[in-house]
């Protein structure tokens, strides 16, 4: 299933929300979308709603998505990308795919509600 995005462009934020079900072919065809955005900037901060989504991400797929950002490093740029959850299985994933892209410049955190990332998101 195609995962939904809006690009505010006043607050510099970029908010993706993921259906139930979610795969690496999904997520690329998310980023590839939203890198050609004419409303896209690398610098935009990032808000994942991922309640609905059944992530269960193998470590093939993480190394997918990991190359798919090294491969894009000048889209991905230097921003915040606020991951929420709300089941302990997306929590994992959440964390495998921390963890795997620690060297990007990336600030990945995971939140259980959006008004806690929103707020995170928007403190200099």
């Amino acid at each position: 299933m195609q995962i939904e995005y809006h690009i505010d462009t006043e607050k510099g934020i970029i908010t993706e929300t993921w259906p139930a079900e979610v795969n690496f072919e999904d997520y690329k065809d998310l980023k590839y979308r939203e890198f050609s955005d004419p409303m896209f900037e690398s610098n935009y901060d990032i808000i994942s709603d991922l309640r609905n989504a059944n992530l269960e991400y193998s470590e093939d797929d993480l190394n997918q998505i990991f190359q798919l950002f090294r491969e894009n490093l000048s889209k991905i740029g230097k921003r915040k990308s606020a991951l929420i959850t709300d089941k302990p299985m997306q929590v994992v994933s959440t964390m495998l795919f921390k963890e795997k892209i620690k060297e990007l410049p990336l600030n990945v955190q995971v939140f259980s509600t959006i008004e806690a990332a929103m707020k995170w998101i928007l403190e200099a």
